[in-house]
C-alpha cells in the first residue's frame, strides 16, 4: 500500500505508473504498467554500454528521481534491478517498496539497515536515517556499475560489503573503461561521497553535470564525424628565394620564410600552413594551383629575399589559388635594422587585402620585436637551421648550435627566442641519448624560465619546457606547459596538435579529441596530426576512427611516414602482425634511411618467430644509433638464437652503462628506467636478488601512478616489472603489474 501511494503520487514519463490499488478476496494488490523491455540489471549483464548510453539512462533515471525528491519522497532502494529498459527507449524507476515520504517517520526502526547491500549509502549501511541524499549515493553506485559492469563496493559476504560501503574508496573507473570523460568520473565520485553533506545536496546539480557530460560529449562526437569548415582564408608561405650573391645567406631567406609565418600566425582570422609543410616545395619549380590544392589553402605567398652589405631587399606576392590573380604585392628596401618592421608590414598589409581586423593583441604581438641586435638575431637564425638540419639528433651539429645560440645571447642578454633555442639543444642531450647527465636538463629548465621571464607570451618557451618535464616524468607539469602555449597563442595549430597528444599519452581522452579537432581546423595539413588521432583512437579502441584517420592522413599527405608508423603500432598492439610489417614497409618506400619504424619491424618478426630476421633488423638499427642502450633486446635474442655466452656479454654491458645512469637521474624517469633494464638483465643472467632489489625500487619510484598508469612511458616499464617477476617466481606481483 505504502509503494502504491509513493508511486501513484508522481507522474513522471520516468516512473512507473500504477493503475490501481485494491483487494481481491482480502489480499491486496497493485495494477501497474507493463513495460516490455529488460531491467537495467539485465542490460548491463548482457552487453558493455558505450558512455552515450550510461548518459542518455542515467539522465532519464535522475529526472524521475528529481520529481520524486521535490514531491518529498525518497526511494532508498534505487539498484539495476528496480529500473526498466522499455524497448521504446523511455526508462522507468519501479518498486517504491522501501519509499520514505518526509511526512512518515515510523517505517525505519533505529539501528535497523533498508536497502539492497552493496548500493546503500553509508548512513543506511550504519542504520542511521536516511534523506533524499542516499538516493544520490545509491545513484552513483548505479552509474558506476553502467560504466564499468562492476560494483565499486565489493565483499565475500554482508558484513564485508557493509564495510567497504563505509570505508573504501572505488577503483577510478579508467581502470575499467579507458574512454571515460574526466568529468563523469567527477559526477561519480561526488555522488559517492561518503559524508553526505559533502556529496551533491540535490539532483538538479547532479542533473545538471550530467548534462554537460552529454553535450561535450555530442560535441565532439559531431565535431569528429565532420570537422567545421573553416570560412578563414588559408594561406601557405612558400620558402622564399635567396637572391643574395652568398648562397651560405640559404640560412636568412629560410629563416624569413619561418618568422613571417610565425607573424601570420598570431592573426586569428587567418589559417597558415608550417614551415615543415611547405619544405617539400623547397628549392623545386612549383605549380601554385597543385600547391594550393594539396596544402588545401585558398591564397600561395611566394617572394624572394636579397641582401647586400647592410641593406636588405625582401618581395613578396598573395597570390588567389583559383585564378592565379595578385591579391597583394609589395617589395621592401630597407635597412637591416628596419627587418622586423618589414615582417609586421607583410602581416599586417596581408591581413588588410584579405579583409581581416586586427584585434589589438594581435597588433601588439606582431609589432613585438624579438631583439634589436640584427647580429645577435643573425646568429640565433643560424642556429635554427643547424638544430631543425639535424642538430637535435648529432652531438658535432648540436655543440655548433649551441654556440650560435650562445653568440646571440652575448650580443643581447634578453634575447628570449635564443634562451629557448638554448633550452631545446639541452633536452636533446638527455632525450636523444647524447650525453646523459642531470645537469642539462637543470639547465634546459632554468633557459626555458628565463625566455619566459622576459616574454611571458613566448609559445616556444612553454612549448620547450613541456618536452622537458616529458623527457623528465612529470606529467602535470607537461600539460600545464602545453595549455600555457596554446593560451598564448590560441591561434597556432601546432600547440593544439602537442597538447592533444600530451592528453592521450595521460588518458584524457575527450580533451584529447578538442585539442586534435581544433588543430585540424588550424593546420589540416600537418604531418604528425593524423599520426596523433591514430594514436588516440587506438587507445579508445575505436577501429573505424584509425581507418579513417589513416585514409585522411594518406589522401591529405602520401609521402608522410609518420602516419604508416602509426599504423604500424596499432597493429601490432592488436597483434596483427602481417599488417604491421606492411605499415613498416611503407615508411620505409617513404624514407629508405629512416630508421624509426625499424623497432617496430624487430618487434614484428621477433612476434612472428622469425628471430634471426629479428636480431639483424635490430643490429642495424644499432649501427644507425650508437646512442641507443639496446644491450637487453640483443642479449636476449642471443638467447633464443642459442648463443648464451654473447647473451651474457650484452647484458652485463646493460649493467655496467645503467649503473652510473641510475646514480645521475635519481627521482627522474631515467632512474627507474635504468632500473628496470637492469633489473631484467640480472633476471636473465639468473642473478634474481639483484633484479628484484631494482624492480623493487622501480615500483616505489613509480608509486600512485602504478594504480591508474596514466602515463604512457610508465607502460613499458611496468610490464617489463611484471616479466621479472615472473622470472622470479612472484606470480602474483607478476600478475598485478599485468593487470
Amino acid at each position: 500500500k505504502r509503494e502504491a501511494q509513493a508511486a501513484a503520487a508522481l507522474n513522471h514519463p520516468n516512473i512507473i505508473t500504477i493503475h490501481e490499488v485494491a483487494e481481491c478476496e482480502a489480499r491486496p494488490f497493485i495494477a501497474m504498467e507493463y513495460v516490455e523491455g529488460e531491467s537495467l540489471k539485465d542490460l548491463i549483464a548482457r552487453k558493455e554500454l558505450s558512455i552515450g548510453e550510461v548518459l542518455d539512462i542515467a539522465l532519464q533515471i535522475s529526472d524521475g528521481l528529481t520529481v520524486a525528491h521535490q514531491a518529498g519522497i525518497v526511494h532508498r532502494d534505487i539498484k539495476p534491478q528496480n529500473i526498466l529498459m522499455g524497448k521504446d527507449g523511455r526508462v522507468r524507476i519501479c518498486d517504491f517498496g522501501l519509499a520514505k515520504a518526509k511526512r512518515d517517520v515510523t517505517l525505519t526502526q533505529a539501528g535497523s539497515t533498508l536497502g539492497t547491500i552493496g548500493y546503500m549509502s553509508p548512513e543506511q549501511a550504519q542504520g542511521k536515517d536516511a534523506d533524499h541524499r542516499s538516493d544520490i549515493f545509491s545513484f552513483g553506485v548505479v552509474l558506476y556499475e553502467m560504466i564499468t559492469g562492476q560494483l565499486p563496493f565489493k565483499g565475500e559476504h554482508e558484513v564485508a560489503v557493509i564495510h567497504s560501503v563505509v570505508n573504501d574508496t572505488p577503483e577510478p573507473l579508467a581502470r575499467y573503461k579507458a574512454s571515460v570523460p574526466e568529468g563523469l568520473q567527477r559526477v561519480v565520485d561526488k555522488a559517492v561521497e561518503k559524508n553526505r553533506d559533502e556529496r551533491y545536496q540535490h539532483l538538479d546539480d547532479l542533473l545538471a553535470d550530467l548534462r554537460r557530460e552529454r553535450k561535450s560529449l555530442e560535441y565532439v562526437k559531431t565535431a569528429i564525424t565532420k570537422p567545421a569548415e573553416s570560412t578563414k582564408p588559408a594561406i601557405a608561405v612558400l620558402y622564399l628565394q635567396n637572391l643574395s650573391e652568398n648562397k651560405e645567406d640559404e640560412y636568412f631567406a629560410a629563416g624569413m620564410t619561418e618568422d613571417i609565418i610565425t607573424q601570420l600566425s598570431k592573426i586569428g582570422g587567418l589559417l597558415v600552413t608550417s614551415r615543415s609543410d611547405v619544405e617539400q616545395f623547397k628549392n623545386k619549380p612549383v605549380n601554385l594551383k597543385g600547391v594550393a590544392n594539396k596544402l588545401r589553402v585558398n591564397y600561395v605567398i611566394e617572394g624572394s629575399v636579397r641582401k647586400y652589405g647592410n641593406k636588405i631587399r625582401i618581395t613578396c606576392q598573395l597570390i588567389k589559388a583559383s585564378d592565379g590573380f595578385h591579391a597583394w604585392a609589395d617589395s621592401y628596401d630597407r635597412q637591416m635594422e628596419d627587418l622586423f618592421a618589414i615582417q609586421a608590414d607583410v602581416a599586417k598589409e596581408v591581413a588588410q587585402a584579405l579583409k581581416v581586423i586586427l584585434a589589438p593583441s594581435e597588433l601588439e604581438r606582431i609589432e613585438k620585436k624579438p631583439t634589436l641586435n640584427m647580429q645577435a638575431y643573425n646568429y640565433y637564425l643560424k642556429g635554427r637551421e643547424y638544430y631543425l638540419g639535424g642538430g637535435a639528433f648529432v652531438k658535432e651539429l648540436l655543440e655548433l648550435t649551441i654556440k650560435m645560440f650562445e653568440k646571440a645571447l652575448d650580443e643581447d642578454a634578453n634575447f628570449a627566442l635564443a634562451y629557448t633555442g638554448l633550452s631545446g639543444c639541452y633536452i636533446s642531450y638527455v632525450m636523444f641519448r647524447i650525453d646523459l647527465k642531470k645537469s642539462w636538463l637543470e639547465k634546459a629548465e632554468k633557459a626555458g624560465l628565463k625566455a619566459l621571464a622576459i616574454d611571458p607570451n613566448l609559445v616556444e618557451a612553454y612549448r620547450s619546457l613541456a618536452r622537458l618535464y616529458w623527457v623528465e616524468g612529470q606529467s602535470e607539469k607537461t600539460i600545464q606547459q602545453a595549455e600555457r602555449a596554446v593560451k598564448a597563442n590560441p591561434n597556432q595549430g601546432e600547440s593544439w596538435r602537442v597538447l592533444g597528444f600530451w592528453y592521450t599519452v595521460i588518458g584524457r581522452y575527450p580533451e584529447a579529441e578538442r585539442a586534435l579537432i581544433k588543430a585540424l581546423e588550424l593546420k589540416p595539413i600537418q604531418a604528425q596530426l593524423f599520426g596523433a588521432f591514430i594514436l588516440l583512437y587506438s587507445r579508445l579502441g575505436k577501429k573505424e576512427k584509425v581507418e579513417e584517420y589513416y585514409n585522411k592522413g594518406l589522401e591529405i599527405l602520401p609521402d608522410n611516414w609518420w602516419t604508416h608508423y602509426r599504423m604500424s603500432d596499432y597493429y601490432l598492439y592488436r597483434g596483427e602482425l602481417e599488417e604491421a610489417k606492411r605499415m613498416i614497409q611503407n615508411c620505409l618506400d617513404v624514407q629508405p634511411q629512416n630508421v624509426v619504424p625499424k623497432l617496430n619491424l624487430v618487434e614484428a618478426f621477433l612476434m612472428s618467430g622469425e628471430v634471426d630476421i629479428a636480431f639483424n633488423c635490430l643490429n642495424e638499427y644499432r649501427r644507425q644509433n650508437p646512442n641507443r642502450d639496446l644491450f637487453v633486446e640483443l642479449g636476449y635474442l642471443e638467447l633464443m638464437r642459442g648463443n648464451k655466452k654473447q647473451a651474457e656479454s650484452y647484458w652485463d654491458s646493460c649493467i655496467e652503462l645503467n649503473q652510473p645512469l641510475i646514480k645521475e637521474f635519481e627521482g627522474l624517469r631515467d632512474e627507474y628506467y635504468g632500473r628496470s633494464r637492469m633489473a631484467f638483465a640480472y633476471a636473465l643472467k639468473g642473478e634474481l636478488e639483484k633484479s628484484l632489489e631494482h624492480a623493487e625500487k622501480v615500483r616505489k619510484n613509480l608509486g600512485a601512478s602504478l594504480l591508474n598508469v596514466e602515463w604512457a612511458m610508465d607502460r613499458p616499464v611496468i610490464a617489463l616489472l611484471s616479466f621479472i617477476y615472473s622470472l622470479t617466481g612472484q606470480k602474483e606481483e607478476s600478475v598485478r603489474m599485468l593487470e
